[in-house]
Protein backbone atom coordinates (compact mmCIF):
# COMPACT_ATOMS: atom_id res chain seq x y z
CA UNK A 1 0.00 0.00 0.00
CA UNK A 2 2.83 2.42 0.84
CA UNK A 3 4.64 1.69 -2.43
CA UNK A 4 1.46 2.33 -4.46
CA UNK A 5 1.00 5.74 -2.88
CA UNK A 6 4.65 6.64 -3.56
CA UNK A 7 4.35 5.77 -7.23
CA UNK A 8 1.20 7.87 -7.60
CA UNK A 9 2.92 10.91 -6.04
CA UNK A 10 5.94 10.51 -8.34
CA UNK A 11 3.75 10.24 -11.42
CA UNK A 12 1.94 13.46 -10.51
CA UNK A 13 5.27 15.23 -10.07
CA UNK A 14 6.48 14.10 -13.50
CA UNK A 15 3.29 15.31 -15.13
CA UNK A 16 3.68 18.71 -13.51
CA UNK A 17 7.25 18.83 -14.94
CA UNK A 18 5.91 18.40 -18.47
CA UNK A 19 6.11 14.65 -18.89
CA UNK A 20 2.92 13.08 -20.27
CA UNK A 21 2.34 9.53 -18.98
CA UNK A 22 -0.43 7.26 -17.48
CA UNK A 23 -0.80 5.45 -14.23
CA UNK A 24 0.64 1.90 -14.05
CA UNK A 25 1.32 -0.65 -11.39
CA UNK A 26 4.72 0.29 -10.05
CA UNK A 27 5.57 -3.28 -9.09
CA UNK A 28 6.11 -4.28 -12.74
CA UNK A 29 5.95 -1.11 -14.81
CA UNK A 30 7.89 2.15 -14.90
CA UNK A 31 7.60 5.63 -16.42
CA UNK A 32 10.45 6.90 -18.64
CA UNK A 33 10.19 10.59 -19.42
CA UNK A 34 12.38 12.97 -21.52
CA UNK A 35 12.21 16.73 -22.06
CA UNK A 36 14.11 19.70 -23.53
CA UNK A 37 15.45 22.28 -21.11
CA UNK A 38 13.82 24.94 -23.34
CA UNK A 39 11.15 24.10 -25.87
CA UNK A 40 12.46 26.84 -28.23
CA UNK A 41 16.01 25.49 -28.18
CA UNK A 42 15.50 21.89 -29.29
CA UNK A 43 13.30 18.76 -29.18
CA UNK A 44 13.45 15.22 -27.81
CA UNK A 45 11.84 11.86 -28.39
CA UNK A 46 11.95 8.36 -26.93
CA UNK A 47 12.55 5.58 -29.42
CA UNK A 48 10.33 5.94 -32.38
CA UNK A 49 7.91 8.18 -30.57
CA UNK A 50 6.92 11.66 -31.55
CA UNK A 51 9.19 14.63 -31.21
CA UNK A 52 8.30 17.22 -28.66
CA UNK A 53 7.07 20.59 -29.94
CA UNK A 54 7.85 24.18 -29.07
CA UNK A 55 4.71 24.29 -26.94
CA UNK A 56 5.30 20.93 -25.22
CA UNK A 57 8.88 20.30 -24.23
CA UNK A 58 8.44 16.77 -22.74
CA UNK A 59 7.47 13.26 -23.73
CA UNK A 60 7.21 9.92 -21.85
CA UNK A 61 6.64 6.21 -22.31
CA UNK A 62 5.35 3.42 -20.07
CA UNK A 63 7.79 0.61 -19.84
CA UNK A 64 8.88 -2.19 -17.57
CA UNK A 65 11.85 -2.06 -15.31
CA UNK A 66 14.92 -3.58 -16.87
CA UNK A 67 13.94 -2.47 -20.37
CA UNK A 68 16.30 -0.30 -22.49
CA UNK A 69 15.22 2.68 -24.60
CA UNK A 70 17.01 5.17 -26.84
CA UNK A 71 16.52 8.86 -26.13
CA UNK A 72 17.06 11.30 -29.01
CA UNK A 73 17.89 15.02 -28.75
CA UNK A 74 17.80 17.39 -31.74
CA UNK A 75 18.70 21.09 -31.42
CA UNK A 76 16.87 23.72 -33.41
CA UNK A 77 18.77 25.95 -35.84
CA UNK A 78 21.03 28.26 -33.93
CA UNK A 79 21.35 25.96 -30.95
CA UNK A 80 23.43 22.95 -30.06
CA UNK A 81 23.06 19.96 -27.77
CA UNK A 82 25.06 20.10 -24.53
CA UNK A 83 24.27 16.96 -22.55
CA UNK A 84 21.67 14.79 -20.86
CA UNK A 85 20.96 15.10 -17.18
CA UNK A 86 18.58 12.98 -15.11
CA UNK A 87 16.10 13.96 -12.45
CA UNK A 88 18.79 14.08 -9.81
CA UNK A 89 20.87 16.48 -11.95
CA UNK A 90 23.46 13.91 -12.79
CA UNK A 91 25.09 14.28 -16.20
CA UNK A 92 24.67 11.05 -17.95
CA UNK A 93 25.89 11.69 -21.53
CA UNK A 94 26.99 14.33 -24.02
CA UNK A 95 25.76 12.29 -26.97
CA UNK A 96 22.49 13.26 -28.61
CA UNK A 97 21.48 9.56 -28.72
CA UNK A 98 21.33 8.12 -25.23
CA UNK A 99 20.46 4.48 -24.43
CA UNK A 100 19.03 4.13 -20.95
CA UNK A 101 18.01 0.95 -19.01
CA UNK A 102 15.06 1.49 -16.79
CA UNK A 103 15.97 0.42 -13.29
CA UNK A 104 13.45 2.36 -11.27
CA UNK A 105 9.75 2.86 -11.49
CA UNK A 106 10.24 6.33 -12.92
CA UNK A 107 13.03 8.31 -14.60
CA UNK A 108 13.25 11.77 -16.15
CA UNK A 109 15.99 12.77 -18.56
CA UNK A 110 16.52 16.33 -19.65
CA UNK A 111 18.25 17.30 -22.94
CA UNK A 112 20.14 20.48 -22.34
CA UNK A 113 20.50 22.79 -25.32
CA UNK A 114 22.42 26.06 -25.54
CA UNK A 115 22.36 28.80 -28.08
CA UNK A 116 25.22 28.83 -30.56
CA UNK A 117 27.83 31.57 -30.19
CA UNK A 118 30.00 32.89 -32.96
CA UNK A 119 33.17 34.88 -33.08
CA UNK A 120 33.15 38.08 -35.07
CA UNK A 121 36.75 39.02 -35.67
CA UNK A 122 37.25 42.66 -36.58
CA UNK A 123 40.68 44.19 -37.16
CA UNK A 124 42.49 46.86 -39.19
CA UNK A 125 44.76 46.06 -42.10
CA UNK A 126 47.50 47.91 -40.19
CA UNK A 127 47.30 48.85 -36.52
CA UNK A 128 49.37 51.95 -37.26
CA UNK A 129 46.65 53.20 -39.58
CA UNK A 130 43.51 52.81 -37.50
CA UNK A 131 41.47 50.85 -34.98
CA UNK A 132 38.36 48.66 -35.20
CA UNK A 133 35.81 48.04 -32.44
CA UNK A 134 32.84 45.71 -32.26
CA UNK A 135 34.51 42.33 -32.63
CA UNK A 136 33.68 39.63 -30.09
CA UNK A 137 31.47 36.64 -29.31
CA UNK A 138 27.81 36.89 -30.26
CA UNK A 139 24.78 34.60 -29.88
CA UNK A 140 23.08 33.15 -32.89
CA UNK A 141 20.82 35.72 -34.54
CA UNK A 142 22.34 38.66 -32.67
CA UNK A 143 23.70 41.81 -34.29
CA UNK A 144 27.16 43.35 -34.02
CA UNK A 145 28.12 46.93 -34.74
CA UNK A 146 31.60 47.36 -36.13
CA UNK A 147 33.31 50.74 -36.24
CA UNK A 148 36.49 51.58 -38.12
CA UNK A 149 38.30 54.66 -36.84
CA UNK A 150 41.32 55.96 -38.74
CA UNK A 151 44.26 57.44 -36.92
CA UNK A 152 45.44 60.96 -37.67
CA UNK A 153 46.69 61.19 -41.21
CA UNK A 154 44.79 58.14 -42.43
CA UNK A 155 41.33 57.43 -43.78
CA UNK A 156 39.01 54.45 -43.96
CA UNK A 157 38.75 52.84 -47.40
CA UNK A 158 36.48 49.79 -47.09
CA UNK A 159 35.89 46.46 -45.40
CA UNK A 160 37.21 43.28 -46.90
CA UNK A 161 33.74 42.43 -48.23
CA UNK A 162 33.55 45.70 -50.16
CA UNK A 163 31.36 47.68 -47.78
CA UNK A 164 32.53 51.31 -47.71
CA UNK A 165 30.67 52.47 -44.59
CA UNK A 166 33.05 52.86 -41.68
CA UNK A 167 30.37 52.04 -39.09
CA UNK A 168 28.31 49.02 -40.04
CA UNK A 169 25.90 46.55 -38.45
CA UNK A 170 26.26 42.79 -38.92
CA UNK A 171 22.70 41.48 -38.51
CA UNK A 172 21.46 37.94 -37.74
CA UNK A 173 24.82 36.38 -36.96
CA UNK A 174 24.85 32.71 -37.91
CA UNK A 175 28.53 31.90 -38.31
CA UNK A 176 32.01 32.98 -37.40
CA UNK A 177 33.19 35.81 -39.59
CA UNK A 178 36.23 37.97 -40.06
CA UNK A 179 36.04 41.60 -41.08
CA UNK A 180 39.12 43.60 -41.95
CA UNK A 181 38.99 47.35 -42.25
CA UNK A 182 41.33 48.75 -44.85
CA UNK A 183 42.88 52.11 -44.03
CA UNK A 184 45.15 54.17 -46.25
CA UNK A 185 47.38 57.11 -45.61
CA UNK A 186 45.96 60.50 -46.58
CA UNK A 187 47.39 62.20 -49.63
CA UNK A 188 47.25 65.93 -50.20
CA UNK A 189 47.57 68.22 -53.18
CA UNK A 190 50.27 70.82 -52.62
CA UNK A 191 50.32 73.82 -54.95
CA UNK A 192 53.06 76.41 -55.23
CA UNK A 193 52.04 79.72 -56.81
CA UNK A 194 53.82 82.90 -57.73
CA UNK A 195 52.59 86.15 -56.27
CA UNK A 196 50.55 86.87 -59.40
CA UNK A 197 48.66 83.57 -59.04
CA UNK A 198 50.61 81.64 -61.65
CA UNK A 199 50.94 77.96 -60.69
CA UNK A 200 54.62 77.06 -60.45
CA UNK A 201 54.33 73.45 -59.24
CA UNK A 202 51.73 70.94 -58.10
CA UNK A 203 52.56 67.75 -56.22
CA UNK A 204 50.82 65.03 -54.26
CA UNK A 205 52.35 64.04 -50.91
CA UNK A 206 51.44 61.65 -48.11
CA UNK A 207 50.36 62.86 -44.71
CA UNK A 208 53.32 64.03 -42.69
CA UNK A 209 55.62 64.46 -45.67
CA UNK A 210 57.14 67.90 -46.18
CA UNK A 211 56.59 69.08 -49.76
CA UNK A 212 59.49 70.16 -51.93
CA UNK A 213 59.42 73.72 -53.19
CA UNK A 214 60.15 74.51 -56.84
CA UNK A 215 63.18 76.45 -58.00
CA UNK A 216 63.47 79.96 -56.61
CA UNK A 217 60.72 81.99 -58.27
CA UNK A 218 61.15 85.44 -59.74
CA UNK A 219 59.05 88.54 -60.14
CA UNK A 220 59.55 91.00 -62.95
CA UNK A 221 60.81 94.42 -61.99
CA UNK A 222 58.56 97.42 -62.44
CA UNK A 223 59.65 100.96 -63.13
CA UNK A 224 59.50 101.58 -59.38
CA UNK A 225 60.73 98.33 -57.82
CA UNK A 226 63.01 95.36 -58.23
CA UNK A 227 62.03 92.19 -56.38
CA UNK A 228 63.98 89.49 -54.54
CA UNK A 229 62.31 86.26 -53.44
CA UNK A 230 61.71 86.37 -49.69
CA UNK A 231 59.82 83.23 -48.57
CA UNK A 232 56.81 80.98 -49.09
CA UNK A 233 53.62 81.87 -47.30
CA UNK A 234 52.65 80.08 -45.17
CA UNK A 235 55.94 78.52 -44.10
CA UNK A 236 56.40 75.11 -45.69
CA UNK A 237 55.54 72.34 -43.21
CA UNK A 238 54.72 68.62 -43.11
CA UNK A 239 51.47 68.06 -45.01
CA UNK A 240 48.25 67.67 -43.02
CA UNK A 241 45.79 68.94 -45.64
CA UNK A 242 45.62 70.33 -49.16
CA UNK A 243 47.75 73.46 -49.13
CA UNK A 244 48.68 76.34 -51.39
CA UNK A 245 51.98 78.13 -50.86
CA UNK A 246 52.47 81.59 -52.36
CA UNK A 247 55.79 83.27 -53.11
CA UNK A 248 56.48 86.55 -51.34
CA UNK A 249 59.09 89.13 -52.34
CA UNK A 250 61.13 91.96 -50.89
CA UNK A 251 60.73 95.11 -52.96
CA UNK A 252 63.60 97.55 -53.46
CA UNK A 253 63.04 101.02 -54.91
CA UNK A 254 64.92 101.30 -58.17
CA UNK A 255 67.56 103.97 -58.84
CA UNK A 256 68.20 105.55 -62.22
CA UNK A 257 71.00 107.58 -63.83
CA UNK A 258 69.94 111.12 -64.57
CA UNK A 259 72.19 113.29 -66.77
CA UNK A 260 72.00 116.96 -67.66
CA UNK A 261 73.53 117.36 -71.08
CA UNK A 262 74.75 120.27 -73.17
CA UNK A 263 74.96 118.68 -76.57
CA UNK A 264 77.17 115.62 -76.09
CA UNK A 265 78.73 116.95 -72.92
CA UNK A 266 77.42 115.75 -69.56
CA UNK A 267 77.20 118.74 -67.24
CA UNK A 268 75.89 116.80 -64.23
CA UNK A 269 75.25 113.11 -63.52
CA UNK A 270 73.15 111.85 -60.59
CA UNK A 271 71.79 108.49 -59.44
CA UNK A 272 68.30 109.05 -58.06
CA UNK A 273 65.60 106.79 -56.66
CA UNK A 274 62.26 106.34 -58.34
CA UNK A 275 59.95 109.22 -57.53
CA UNK A 276 62.66 111.77 -56.75
CA UNK A 277 62.65 115.04 -58.71
CA UNK A 278 65.96 115.83 -60.44
CA UNK A 279 67.57 119.23 -59.93
CA UNK A 280 70.39 120.83 -61.89
CA UNK A 281 72.84 122.62 -59.62
CA UNK A 282 75.60 123.55 -62.05
CA UNK A 283 76.41 126.71 -63.95
CA UNK A 284 73.94 127.96 -66.50
CA UNK A 285 74.62 126.12 -69.77
CA UNK A 286 75.96 128.14 -72.69
CA UNK A 287 76.13 127.67 -76.40
CA UNK A 288 78.66 129.34 -78.69
CA UNK A 289 77.27 131.88 -81.07
CA UNK A 290 77.38 131.30 -84.79
CA UNK A 291 77.71 133.95 -87.46
CA UNK A 292 73.96 133.95 -87.76
CA UNK A 293 72.80 133.42 -84.19
CA UNK A 294 73.59 134.10 -80.59
CA UNK A 295 72.09 131.77 -77.94
CA UNK A 296 70.64 132.08 -74.44
CA UNK A 297 69.74 129.09 -72.18
CA UNK A 298 66.02 128.34 -72.37
CA UNK A 299 65.40 125.29 -70.11
CA UNK A 300 65.68 121.51 -70.40
CA UNK A 301 64.18 118.97 -72.75
CA UNK A 302 62.20 117.08 -71.80
CA UNK A 303 60.70 119.10 -68.98
CA UNK A 304 62.00 117.81 -65.65
CA UNK A 305 59.72 115.19 -64.06
CA UNK A 306 59.80 112.75 -61.15
CA UNK A 307 62.22 109.88 -61.83
CA UNK A 308 60.68 106.76 -63.37
CA UNK A 309 63.48 105.74 -65.72
CA UNK A 310 66.99 106.71 -66.79
CA UNK A 311 66.81 110.09 -68.44
CA UNK A 312 69.03 112.59 -70.20
CA UNK A 313 67.91 116.20 -69.98
CA UNK A 314 69.30 118.30 -72.80
CA UNK A 315 69.89 122.03 -72.47
CA UNK A 316 67.73 124.08 -74.80
CA UNK A 317 68.71 127.47 -76.13
CA UNK A 318 66.84 130.40 -77.58
CA UNK A 319 68.45 131.73 -80.73
CA UNK A 320 68.63 135.40 -81.69
CA UNK A 321 69.62 136.48 -85.17
CA UNK A 322 72.81 138.51 -84.92
CA UNK A 323 73.04 142.07 -86.33
CA UNK A 324 76.09 143.43 -88.11
CA UNK A 325 77.16 146.87 -89.32
CA UNK A 326 77.83 147.20 -93.02
CA UNK A 327 79.96 150.29 -93.63
CA UNK A 328 80.37 152.00 -96.95
CA UNK A 329 83.62 153.99 -97.21
CA UNK A 330 85.42 156.06 -99.83
CA UNK A 331 89.04 155.45 -100.62
CA UNK A 332 89.36 159.20 -101.26
CA UNK A 333 86.74 161.43 -99.83
CA UNK A 334 87.92 164.28 -102.08
CA UNK A 335 86.82 162.29 -105.07
CA UNK A 336 83.63 160.77 -103.85
CA UNK A 337 81.47 159.48 -101.03
CA UNK A 338 79.60 156.23 -100.21
CA UNK A 339 76.10 156.12 -98.77
CA UNK A 340 73.99 153.20 -97.40
CA UNK A 341 75.93 152.32 -94.23
CA UNK A 342 73.51 150.36 -92.01
CA UNK A 343 73.28 147.82 -89.17
CA UNK A 344 71.08 144.89 -90.11
CA UNK A 345 70.45 141.25 -89.14
CA UNK A 346 72.31 138.37 -90.58
CA UNK A 347 70.88 137.45 -93.94
CA UNK A 348 69.35 140.82 -94.68
CA UNK A 349 70.69 143.05 -97.46
CA UNK A 350 72.33 146.47 -97.53
CA UNK A 351 72.63 148.65 -100.62
CA UNK A 352 75.75 150.82 -100.88
CA UNK A 353 76.04 153.62 -103.39
CA UNK A 354 79.34 155.27 -104.40
CA UNK A 355 78.90 158.89 -105.62
CA UNK A 356 81.78 160.89 -107.25
CA UNK A 357 82.22 164.36 -105.87
CA UNK A 358 82.05 166.09 -109.27
CA UNK A 359 82.10 165.41 -112.94
CA UNK A 360 85.81 165.37 -112.72
CA UNK A 361 85.71 162.01 -110.99
CA UNK A 362 84.23 158.66 -111.63
CA UNK A 363 83.59 155.46 -109.63
CA UNK A 364 86.01 152.76 -110.46
CA UNK A 365 85.27 149.72 -108.25
CA UNK A 366 85.04 148.43 -104.78
CA UNK A 367 88.17 147.25 -103.10
CA UNK A 368 86.98 143.61 -103.36
CA UNK A 369 86.90 144.01 -107.14
CA UNK A 370 83.16 144.34 -107.53
CA UNK A 371 82.22 147.03 -110.02
CA UNK A 372 78.50 147.16 -109.35
CA UNK A 373 77.31 150.53 -108.20
CA UNK A 374 75.14 150.68 -106.39
CA UNK A 375 75.81 147.26 -104.99
CA UNK A 376 73.70 145.07 -102.68
CA UNK A 377 75.40 142.90 -100.13
CA UNK A 378 73.95 140.19 -97.88
CA UNK A 379 74.80 140.64 -94.22
CA UNK A 380 77.00 137.83 -92.87
CA UNK A 381 79.13 139.83 -90.51
CA UNK A 382 80.55 143.22 -89.79
CA UNK A 383 82.20 144.47 -92.96
CA UNK A 384 83.43 147.64 -94.64
CA UNK A 385 83.14 148.07 -98.37
CA UNK A 386 85.42 150.79 -99.80
CA UNK A 387 84.75 152.50 -103.09
CA UNK A 388 87.60 153.76 -105.23
CA UNK A 389 87.29 156.73 -107.54
CA UNK A 390 89.39 158.07 -110.38
CA UNK A 391 89.73 161.24 -112.54
CA UNK A 392 87.16 161.41 -115.21
CA UNK A 393 89.52 163.15 -117.83
CA UNK A 394 93.29 163.66 -118.07
CA UNK A 395 94.68 167.13 -117.26
CA UNK A 396 92.39 169.79 -116.02
CA UNK A 397 88.69 169.95 -115.85
CA UNK A 398 86.45 172.51 -114.38
CA UNK A 399 84.33 175.51 -115.13
CA UNK A 400 85.67 178.45 -117.13
CA UNK A 401 85.92 181.62 -115.16
CA UNK A 402 86.11 184.76 -117.38
CA UNK A 403 86.03 188.54 -117.24
CA UNK A 404 84.54 190.73 -119.87
CA UNK A 405 86.66 193.79 -120.45
CA UNK A 406 85.08 194.89 -123.49
CA UNK A 407 86.42 193.04 -126.41
CA UNK A 408 88.65 190.58 -124.56
CA UNK A 409 87.37 187.47 -122.72
CA UNK A 410 89.70 185.79 -120.24
CA UNK A 411 89.26 182.03 -119.13
CA UNK A 412 90.83 180.36 -116.09
CA UNK A 413 90.84 176.54 -115.67
CA UNK A 414 90.90 175.15 -112.23
CA UNK A 415 93.69 172.71 -111.76
CA UNK A 416 92.57 169.21 -110.92
CA UNK A 417 93.66 168.02 -107.58
CA UNK A 418 96.41 165.51 -107.38
CA UNK A 419 95.49 161.97 -107.39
Amino acid sequence: MVRRIHSIVLLLALLVGGVGMSYVDAATKAILAAKANNASHGRVRIGNGNWTTTSNASTSVTTATGQSHVLYASPFTGYHFVNWTNNINTTTSTSTNLTVRVTTTSALYTANFAINTYTITASPNNTNYGTVTGGGTYNYGASATLKATPKTGYHFVQWNDGVTTATRTISNITANATYTATFAINTYTITFKNEDGTTLKTQTVNHGVTPTAPSTPTKSATAQYTYIFKAWSPTIAAATKDQTYTATYTATVRSYTIRFMNGNTALQTNTLKYGATPSYTGSTPTKASTAQYSYTFNGWSPAIYAVNKAQDYTAQFKSTVRSYKITGASANTNMGTVSGTATKQYGQTVTLTATPKSNCYEFLQWTDGVTDNPRTVTVTGTKTYTATFGVAIHGYCGAMVGSNTGTNLTWTLDELPEG
